[in-house]
C-alpha cells in the first residue's frame, strides 16, 4: 500500500493508529508489520539536523507500510480531521512534546504552492484561513499581543462578549461575519487593557489615548447639549476631636 506523505487520509489512518492529545503518545490499534504489536506505543525518535547554536534537533516519526512520516503531522490530522497545510510548531521549543495544547501550525507555505507566485501565495493564504481560521487567530495573538487564543477566550468570557467601552457587541463584520472584539492595549507599554469593538478602539486611536482629549469631548457634548455637571461637594464628617 505505496503513498506519499500526506496522502493517506483520516479513516485510513484513524483504522491503524490512536492518539493521545494529553500525553502526546501514538499506539497501534491494528498490526500492519510483523514487528508492530496492538497496543505497543508507535513511532521512533530521531536525530535530523543540527541548529545554528549547535544543538542536535529530534523528532518523533512512525512508519507506516514502508512510509516514515512525522508524529506531529499525524497527531495533527487525527486530532483535527485533515493535515496541517503548514508546518508544525512546538510552542515550549521541545520536538518531542507532542501533546496537542504544544502543537500549532504556522503559516508558511507548503510546497504544493508556487512559493515565486504572488497569486498562488495569496490562493494558500485564503485556503489557510478558511480551514484553519483558530489556528491563524492563535498565530496571530501569539505574534501581535502575546498573548494565546485561550487567553482571548478568557477575556471575552470575563466581559460577556461585549465591548468594555460601550458594553455592545461587535456591529462590524468582515466578509459578511461579524469581526472579533479587537485586542486594546497601551501602546506606551504594550500591556494588554480589554477587548474594545471596532469603533470605540477607533476612538481611542483617533484621540491618540490623550484622556485630556476626551475629556475636553466629553465637556463639548454636554456644553451643546444644555446639559451641566453640578460640581462635587465636600461632605465634612465630624470626629470626636471636633465636638
Amino acid at each position: 500500500m505505496p503513498f506519499d506523505n500526506d496522502s493517506m487520509t483520516f479513516d485510513q489512518l484513524d483504522a491503524i493508529l490512536s492518539y493521545d492529545g494529553e500525553t502526546g503518545k501514538l499506539w497501534w490499534k491494528a498490526k500492519t508489520a510483523s514487528k508492530v504489536m496492538v497496543g505497543m506505543e508507535a513511532g521512533c525518535t530521531k536525530a535530523t539536523n543540527v541548529s545554528k547554536d549547535g544543538q542536535t534537533r529530534a523528532y518523533r516519526y512512525v512508519r507506516v507500510f514502508g512510509k516514515s512520516m512525522a508524529v506531529a503531522r499525524v497527531a495533527w490530522l487525527l486530532t483535527h480531521g485533515e493535515w496541517p497545510t503548514g508546518k508544525i510548531c512546538f510552542d515550549d521549543g521541545n520536538q518531542l512534546n507532542l501533546k496537542i495544547n504544544n502543537l500549532r501550525m504556522s503559516n508558511s507555505m507548503p510546497v504544493k504552492y508556487d512559493h515565486n507566485d504572488a497569486g498562488s501565495r495569496a490562493d494558500y493564504l485564503r485556503d489557510s484561513r478558511e480551514r484553519f481560521p483558530l489556528d491563524w487567530k492563535d498565530s496571530y495573538l501569539r505574534s501581535k499581543f502575546k498573548i494565546t487564543l485561550a487567553e482571548y477566550g478568557q477575556m471575552l468570557v470575563a466581559q460577556n462578549g461585549v465591548c468594555a467601552i460601550c458594553n455592545e457587541v461587535e456591529k462590524a463584520t468582515r466578509g459578511g461575519k461579524p469581526k472579533a472584539l479587537a485586542v486594546d492595549h497601551d501602546h506606551a507599554t504594550g500591556a494588554i487593557r480589554a477587548l474594545l469593538c471596532s469603533e470605540c478602539n477607533q476612538m481611542l486611536g483617533k484621540a491618540k489615548d490623550n484622556r485630556d482629549v476626551l475629556l475636553a469631548a466629553v465637556k463639548y457634548l454636554d456644553k451643546h447639549a444644555g446639559r451641566t455637571i453640578a460640581a462635587p461637594t465636600l461632605t465634612v464628617v465630624p470626629t470626636e476631636e471636633s465636638h
